[in-house]
């Protein structure tokens, strides 16, 4: 898990969406569930690029996997709030 939130944080300073999605798409094809890093790192670079449609579905799989949130992503999702007006 270290790995995949080491590779996406890396694919999205370089905006490589292809390979995040790829990595997003093997996660849960080998059922390797993801962690409040692992949402952190992929709420910030989705809200970067105003992607509401992927925020949409991030936070109703924080919901249904039970996750809890801390600081940090509670103040991304307040940032992706105000980036929607």
């Amino acid at each position: 898990l270290i790995t995949y939130n080491s590779l996406f944080k890396f694919y999205g300073i370089r905006n490589e969406e292809n390979k995040i999605k790829l990595l997003i798409f093997e996660m849960k094809e080998n059922k390797i569930k993801f962690d409040y890093i692992t949402y952190n790192t992929l709420l910030k670079y989705y809200t970067n690029k105003k992607d509401t449609n992927f925020q949409k579905l991030m936070i109703n799989e924080i919901k249904e996997n039970n996750i809890k949130l801390n600081i940090y992503e509670y103040n991304t999702l307040i940032k992706f709030c105000c980036d929607l007006k």
